[in-house]
């Protein structure tokens, strides 16, 4: 019952207390442990023993066990000891490049569940062998349990495990091989011949094509055939006379392309057997072929497509992936649709974007064509669709903060409305846009937390809470913090009265805020700049000095606390006052504060009440 119990639970279990169901020991029951090398997540696992082991996962679900060189698996079995069952998981086996095998073990209820290998030598385990004869081994790769085996022109001994490795695959390099047989039965297929063989098996290749001339005659026929097929080519090179009988050497590539959009393929046979006609077809001769088609022209209607400027928009008939598109002219275009695919596809050229779209009185919402291509559907008789476009003019700026970018580099995503990608970087990021390119998209499914900030608030994501969808005004600031929570921070700013005209302060390069209270989360950028004219500002930052700015300079700094920073105005002694606290202070002539009472020379002295100049001798 327990047991029955937790394969119950088991789904509810794995997502409220999903190290329930990964920390777990597994039974291994291993014939030779030093033919096999065992990993635990990507660590690998010493302490084996011939024999059962019982191995603590650590939370890990995958065991890998891997063959060392020269061995083989001879049995992998899975023994569920609960339903008294064994179930052989040698399918599961896979093959590294260099020939070596492994399996990567999990099991759901370990307290019930066990695994039995076995190994061999490959030398011992294959006791088995098959003779393959090939003209051409350059133009086949023989798989032996995925794993490549070398061949040479002529007979070749193959041996094999008749338990592991009794399946193989011919794989061709380029083409279509002319002859595979199989203990002279012919085995059919294309690019890939998979063979169960068995000992003292023969199979025979023939890779080269005989040195022959084919007959090659194309048939097809019902309304308008003549137009069907729209290219043929001849090995890679375009030919032109299809309608005609042609001879080509066998091993041939014949394709065909037909205006499938326009017609509906009734039928296709090659020598009277039936085959799918794709677009495009491609066949190989190997003999005399006969190609039958029937066709129908599919049926049309005419409808108009208005457009203010064909240069800004591509216009598709069908589905834009098919290449079917409309010449067009500005104003008024009678086009030709087919009534089984009553569909036109919209694209905007580079640089351009669907301003409005109407067809018919039904007025298309700017979100419905913002992602290309814009499909327009169930089309009908003399409708009529209009379109205006405009060209792209990214006339607004906001700017774009992301910190700890490199932790979620595969991850992280910034799109525009229409999902096309915006590139970061770490820190902040000018970001042009114009307003079609709302709502924004940023997605942020990554291993590690995140928080986005638009000016400074918090947003929440969609359900789902990995994406957000903000929409950005001129001047908006978006902040994008992985694996940190920053702070919100109070900074007074105060910049004395005399200098209220000039100084400007700017947060995050793009936001101009006023004296009192600014909020500001951590890592926010702070820009102080000067005056226009040429006199000199001192910056206080926690009431120290942090900088002097001499006309149009300008000073950074970044918030990382509460903070109070204070702009007033520096020239020769102004800013010197008194103290009443100290007895007497010294100030060079440029107002620079002196730690001691200095040698020779003329000073600024600072008394409880008065600044005086002095000669000091």
């Amino acid at each position: 019952m327990r047991h029955l119990l937790l394969r119950m639970l088991l789904p509810v279990l794995a997502v409220l207390f999903p190290q329930f169901v990964t920390a777990a020991n597994y039974r291994v029951d291993i014939d030779d442990v030093s033919r096999v090398t065992l990993y635990v997540g990507d660590t690998e696992y010493t302490d084996a023993v011939n024999g059962l082991n019982n191995i603590d996962m650590g939370g890990e679900r995958y065991l890998r066990v891997k063959t060392n060189d020269g061995i083989l698996f001879t049995e992998v079995t899975f023994v569920d000891e609960w339903y008294n069952e064994e179930t052989s998981w040698l399918d599961r086996v896979a093959t590294f490049e260099d020939g070596t095998q492994y399996i990567d073990l999990y099991s759901t209820f370990p307290e019930d569940e066990m695994f039995r290998i076995r190994t061999s030598g490959a030398t011992e385990a294959r006791s088995a062998s098959f003779t393959l004869t090939v003209d051409d081994p350059s133009a086949i790769v023989l798989q032996r349990k995925a794993q490549p085996v070398e061949l040479t022109a002529g007979e070749n001994t193959v041996k094999f495990d008749p338990t592991t490795e009794a399946t193989i695959d011919i794989l061709t390099v380029s083409k279509p091989l002319y002859s595979v047989t199989h203990n002279g039965t012919p085995v059919k297929s294309d690019f890939r011949y998979t063979i169960t063989v068995a000992d003292g098996d023969v199979v025979d290749v023939q890779a080269k094509y005989p040195d022959i001339d084919c007959l090659v005659t194309i048939n097809v026929t019902g309304g308008g055939a003549s137009d069907f097929i729209a290219t043929m080519d001849i090995d890679g090179k375009a030919a032109f006379n299809w309608d005609k009988p042609f001879t080509v050497k066998a091993g041939t590539e014949v394709t065909l392309t037909g205006r499938t959009t326009e017609y509906e393929v009734l039928s296709f046979t090659i020598n009277g057997v039936s085959a799918m006609f794709t677009n495009p077809t491609t066949i190989f001769v190997d003999r005399d072929a006969t190609l039958d088609l029937s066709v129908r022209r599919y049926a049309s209607f005419d409808m108009t497509v208005n457009i203010d400027d064909p240069s800004r928009v591509h216009v598709y008939r069908g589905y834009s992936y098919n290449g079917d598109e409309l010449e067009l002219q500005a104003g008024d275009n009678v086009v030709e649709v087919t009534r089984n695919t009553p569909i036109l596809s919209i694209v905007p050229a580079e640089g351009c974007y669907l301003n409005t779209m109407n067809i018919d009185g039904y007025n298309y919402e700017p979100y419905e064509l913002q992602i290309a291509p814009v499909m327009v559907g169930s089309l009908t008789d003399d409708d009529v669709l209009t379109i205006t476009t405009a060209t792209i003019v990214r006339d607004k700026k906001a700017m774009v903060y992301v910190h700890n970018l490199g932790l979620v580099t595969d991850y992280f995503k910034f799109k525009r409305g229409d999902l096309s990608d915006v590139a970061m970087t770490e820190g902040y990021n000018a970001l042009p846009f114009y307003e079609r390119d709302n709502a924004f998209r940023i997605e942020t499914g990554a291993p590690v937390d995140a928080v986005v900030y638009l000016n400074d608030e918090v947003i929440e994501p969609q359900p789902g809470g990995f994406t957000y969808a903000p929409n950005l005004a001129d001047g908006d600031v978006v902040k994008v913090f992985f694996d940190f929570a920053p702070g919100l921070h109070d900074v007074e700013l105060s910049v004395a009265a005399e200098l209220a005209d000039g100084v400007q302060v700017t947060k995050d390069y793009i936001r101009p805020v006023q004296c009192g209270t600014v909020k500001a989360t951590t890592h926010t950028r702070l820009t102080i700049a000067g005056l226009s004219d040429t006199r000199k500002c001192l910056v206080k930052i926690d009431g120290e000095e942090y900088a002097e700015l001499n006309g149009k300079e300008e000073v950074e700094f970044t918030v990382s606390d509460n903070h109070k920073i204070e702009v007033t105005e520096r020239s020769g002694i102004a800013e010197v006052a008194a103290d009443a606290d100290v007895a007497a202070e010294y100030y060079t002539l440029q107002g620079i504060r002196l730690s001691e009472r200095p040698a020779a020379g003329t000073y600024i002295r600072v008394s409880a009440v008065k600044a005086t100049k002095v000669l000091v001798k």
